[in-house]
């Protein structure tokens, strides 16, 4: 816990707010306007494990089947385990 003197700069000095620009994404505007059958990378992360794991089983580009594959097993591991709720 932070000492009172401190929590009272840090309130004073800190300003929390979600940027216009991003929206809280993070990321350029070239990686936002990126979409895959009509899903952003910020959409995707959006989504809980549950849903993404869904979305990318129906994705179908053999360029990358090894890299869905191991994502697909990846985030079945995370909803077997109970975890697709995140």
């Amino acid at each position: 816990a932070m000492q009172p003197h401190i929590r009272e700069f840090v309130d004073r000095a800190v300003t929390f707010a979600t940027c216009p620009e991003c929206e809280g994404t993070r990321l350029t505007e070239g990686a936002r306007s990126s979409k895959i059958k009509k899903i952003s990378i910020a959409d995707a992360c959006a989504m809980e494990i549950r849903d993404l794991a869904e979305w990318v089983r129906g994705l179908n580009e053999p360029s990358v089947a090894p890299l869905l594959e191991a994502l697909q097993q990846t985030l079945d591991s995370f909803v077997e385990i109970g975890l697709g709720y995140l």
